[in-house]
């Protein structure tokens, strides 16, 4: 399975669909596909790093706790995703956790349109399962 992510309709909100062949490689694509929705033009660089920790009831919660800690980095500090590594990610664990450095850097208004700002990861909707040869995500934004 190829690791990927593609906008999907949605009545009130932004949804993304994620697809990979692993976890690691879904929370990168749905973390992609969050920022693609948030910013335009050239794709952001791995000039800083940041460490993120979340913690969720199952793995679908973990996904959003974060994809909520990116939202956090982007509000606070204008950071732009283009990629993670991830140092534990634990689904089976009580609570499921997750440690990761994500690299990215800063939006420069000469490289990257903000086009519109996340207010919330929902749970509406959301799904986290295996499919296939691999894994699968929906994620709705409200926006």
């Amino acid at each position: 399975m190829k690791a990927t992510f593609r906008q999907i309709e949605h009545t009130a909100d932004l949804a993304i669909e994620a697809e990979a062949p692993d976890l690691p490689g879904l929370f990168d694509r749905a973390a992609a596909g969050m920022f693609s929705l948030m910013a335009e033009g050239a794709p952001p660089r791995a000039r800083d790093e940041h460490r993120v920790e979340a913690e969720g009831g199952d793995l679908p919660e973990l996904l959003v706790a974060f994809l909520r800690e990116l939202a956090w980095l982007h509000a606070e500090r204008g950071f732009l995703y283009a990629g993670a590594r991830f140092e534990r990610l634990e689904p089976e664990a009580a609570p499921a956790r997750l440690v990761a450095r994500v690299a990215g850097e800063v939006a420069d208004p000469a490289r990257h349109a903000l086009v519109r700002e996340i207010k919330a990861v929902t749970y509406h909707a959301l799904a986290v399962e295996p499919r296939g040869d691999g894994w699968f995500a929906r994620v709705v934004f409200d926006v």
